[in-house]
């Protein structure tokens, strides 16, 4: 099946009820629906607190962090207290704080990058640091990837720490990395969405160490002898939930058995005699129907075609982007959309005074160049055209002797063509709004 396997396994997750297994300890009722906490628990790198609340949106001073740090590194420290979680930090070099009253204080957003890319084996600081995490995709984003959006001036929450722990083991850092010479970080792309692209979503779940042995186990204790299947339940991590369904191989549904009702450590049979072409038997793990891990097993093959992508360390390397801005390489249809966005994105009105600057040469393609209308007022026929612009000039125009209804054209040529434009109308009360209404006639 290939990478459809996965597809079609990750549906299964919610096709069937779920079979709470009863693992031993408990998952706090504040935590049970977050997965970064219910793994980071299972792993021991954090606690939940005596009163049996994990309580997600606490702040976490730095010497907390480091203790969940070094937990899922497995660092082995001599003795429980502060000063040998900071001696072994210090001799890792990496930026912690020498006050002993600011390590028990609440740490930002962006401290926890420094300490997160130093583990990694890079030595930048302060929005370097947050740079190299989003570059390297160990902060995972779907929109704009800012520093405003990472939120790096706030306080970090203990839901916060063990999502960014989470993060080195999908993105594949499960050792201490020592500290490598870095070059400066380019502050290029970071406010720019087309030079970071959004991440998009993997055919398979992300690497999860909790529940990884739970199915390698699972696989292993799988025996067909003639026309019988035996396997065992394996050890349920904290939280998780299994579904173990068997697949007939016929028509959908048709002769299909859930295994239910079973405590880690029975065994279970199954009758596959009547089996078809495609027969095989799933395994799966979720976290309050989150799909977190499983796999496909082949029968009578017992080939095991997995959910999830298996948590490995990778070795270390020092990926940053070119200190030159690429060209852009778009389709013709995403660059005048991107175009038009950089258009509303680099201009400004306060009140008095609009200006916009042309997108950067790197950012067009070849032959593009723009030019600027005015529009004062619904019942100006004629309008004003300000010329043409050349890629990353500027222009500034003074608009307090116009209508409240001024409308400023962004117009963009290709090959001497116009190509796109955008309407920009400037309020008093914001800085403006952009609309792409019908195009009004542009004679002068």
């Amino acid at each position: 099946m290939g990478i459809l396997r996965p597809i079609l396994i990750v549906a299964l997750f919610f096709c069937f009820i779920s079979q709470a297994a009863l693992a031993q300890g408990t998952i706090p009722q504040d935590a049970k629906y977050n997965s970064d906490v219910v793994w980071a628990i299972n792993l021991k790198i954090i606690k939940p607190f005596p009163d049996g609340s994990f309580y997600p949106d606490k702040s976490v001073s730095e010497a907390e962090f480091l203790d969940m740090l070094f937990n899922y590194y497995k660092v082995k420290l001599p003795t429980n207290d502060n000063s040998a979680t900071y001696l072994q930090a210090s001799k890792l070099k990496w930026p912690i704080f020498s006050d002993t009253e600011a390590r028990k204080k609440p740490m930002t957003r962006e401290h926890a990058a420094e300490l997160l890319s130093a583990s990694i084996g890079v030595n930048y600081r302060a929005e370097d640091a947050v740079y190299y995490l989003f570059y390297n995709r160990f902060i995972n984003y779907t929109d704009k990837p800012t520093l405003a959006s990472f939120k790096s001036k706030s306080f970090l929450t203990r839901a916060d720490a063990v999502h960014l722990i989470r993060m080195l083991e999908i993105r594949g850092n499960l050792t201490i990395k020592s500290i490598q010479d870095s070059p400066p970080m380019p502050k290029i792309g970071i406010n720019d969405e087309a030079l970071l692209k959004p991440i998009k979503g993997s055919l398979f779940l992300p690497a999860d160490r909790a529940s990884q042995p739970s199915v390698d186990s699972f696989v292993k204790n799988l025996k067909i002898n003639g026309n019988t299947l035996t396997g065992t339940i394996p050890y349920i991590p904290m939280g998780y939930s299994y579904k173990i369904i068997y697949r007939s191989g016929h028509k959908w549904g048709e002769g299909d058995k859930a295994i239910k009702g079973l405590n880690p450590g029975q065994t279970f049979s199954v009758d596959i005699s009547n089996r078809g072409e495609k027969a095989g038997i799933d395994f799966l793990l979720d976290i309050e129907r989150e799909g977190m891990n499983g796999v496909y097993v082949d029968i009578p093959l017992l080939q095991a075609d997995y959910v999830a992508e298996r948590a490995v360390d990778r070795p270390f390397e020092l990926s940053i982007p070119p200190a030159e801005k690429p060209k852009l390489k778009l389709s013709p249809y995403e660059f005048i959309m991107y175009t038009t966005q950089r258009f509303a994105f680099n201009s400004k009105y306060d009140g008095k005074n609009f200006s916009t600057k042309a997108p950067e040469k790197f950012e067009t393609p070849d032959n593009s160049t723009y030019s600027v209308l005015i529009q004062n007022g619904v019942n100006d026929k004629k309008r004003t055209n300000l010329g043409f612009l050349l890629p990353g000039q500027t222009i500034t125009v003074d608009l307090s002797s116009y209508q409240q209804d001024v409308s400023i054209y962004l117009l963009i040529y290709q090959n001497g063509s116009l190509a796109k434009y955008a309407e920009l109308k400037p309020k008093l009360t914001e800085q403006f709004t952009i609309s792409v209404p019908p195009l009004p006639s542009l004679d002068n």
